[in-house]
């Protein structure tokens, strides 16, 4: 069984120095070690030990990541404590300490952690309410309370458009989507030329099955918008995710008669087609990026994809060979070399492999 804190301090007590900077070496010391030999509980406690003795808030960030590392919920709850009194301004710390307060139900002290969350964040109390909102989001079985807590934070500025738009993001992420435009709806009648706010509201409704009325915010949100295809992009991106090709393709088209060469609308365009078996189509997006010079490797791989599909193996082969770089690389020079087994047999095939054993 492991030992326990306590019990590692109670072995090692004879060795502890009295003098408190000496204490504090020590500590310092044998935690570097612990850590160095991947023992997180050790490292935990003695980090910790050392951050009490230091104002040098580094020390309380790796005893909580350590703590974390073992497992140790409550001693990882210590170190974020030391950890944020040393370094008020630390949103990390302050997070992991709501969620704690979160798991365990302290409402009011998980309402005055995400307060300083907001009035401490570095980019100010708009992005503050955000990323309580991403906090606060997390964990389905806690939806209740945490939404409680945000609408006491909403409560306590509610002329702040940041807070009604964040509300909105957590309830959206909580599949809250009546609430989610309620507080959509609460930001624009603060910012009415907010654009992510109406791109709130269209996603709440997007999601359920609201398309008309998504339609319709699209069509307000288009009106005041001095970057129309940007904000296009992002109605037909919201579409995407929600399953409605068609819908979502008709927008990627527009997007298309506005700006011929965007790649992002091609792209999308080229999968949707790819999704709905049309690989003619697909390959003309395809092509359309290979030959502008615009995600060059994604489309050859597609295109490679596409011919090998059909048994054009000389065309496939050549398109695998055109892949330099990203994601399908290695997947593209395994495929290249098999189109040369169908193409000239398992001798060419295997010396391919083997070149590009050599040679990487």
């Amino acid at each position: 069984m492991p030992e326990t804190g306590a019990e590692q301090e109670a072995e090692s007590s004879v060795l502890i120095p009295e003098d408190p900077e000496e204490r504090l070496q020590y500590h310092v010391l044998v935690a570097e070690l612990a850590g160095q030999r991947n023992v997180p509980n050790v490292a935990a406690f003695h980090y910790l030990e050392a951050a009490q003795l230091s104002q040098n808030p580094e020390l309380a960030e790796s005893a909580t990541r350590y703590s974390l590392l073992a497992g140790d919920e409550s001693m990882a709850l210590q170190a974020a404590l030391r950890w944020s009194t040393l370094a008020p301004s630390a949103v990390p710390p302050r997070e992991l300490i709501a969620r704690n307060y979160l798991r365990k139900g302290r409402v009011d002290a998980l309402y005055a952690e995400c307060r300083a969350i907001i009035a401490r964040h570095p980019e100010g109390p708009d992005e503050g309410f955000r990323e309580v909102a991403l906090l606060l989001s997390g964990d389905p079985e806690q939806a209740e309370p945490a939404l409680a807590v945000m609408q006491r934070l909403v409560n306590a500025e509610p002329q702040r458009a940041a807070a009604h738009y964040a509300y909105g993001l957590q309830a959206i992420r909580l599949g809250r989507y009546d609430l989610g435009i309620e507080q959509a709806d609460a930001a624009l009648k603060l910012d009415r030329e907010w654009s992510e706010a109406y791109l709130l509201k269209i996603g709440a409704q997007v999601r359920s099955k609201q398309l008309p009325e998504a339609r319709r915010t699209f069509d307000q949100a288009y009106k005041r918008s001095s970057e129309r295809n940007t904000l296009r992009l992002s109605y037909a991106r919201l579409l995407l995710e929600a399953e409605q090709l068609d819908a979502a393709s008709e927008q990627y088209r527009e997007v298309l008669r506005q700006d011929r060469t965007n790649s992002d609308a091609h792209f999308a365009l080229a999968l949707i087609a790819l999704q709905s078996r049309k690989p003619d189509e697909a390959y003309r997006h395809f092509l359309t990026l290979f030959e502008s010079g615009q995600r060059r490797d994604d489309a050859a791989w597609f295109l490679g994809q596409i011919e090998d599909e059909r048994e054009n193996f000389r065309e496939a082969y050549n398109w695998y060979g055109a892949v330099t770089g990203g994601s399908h690389v290695i997947e593209a020079l395994l495929r290249k070399s098999y189109m040369l087994y169908k193409l000239e047999g398992i001798q060419p095939a295997l010396a391919s492999l083997e070149k590009l054993r050599q040679h990487g």
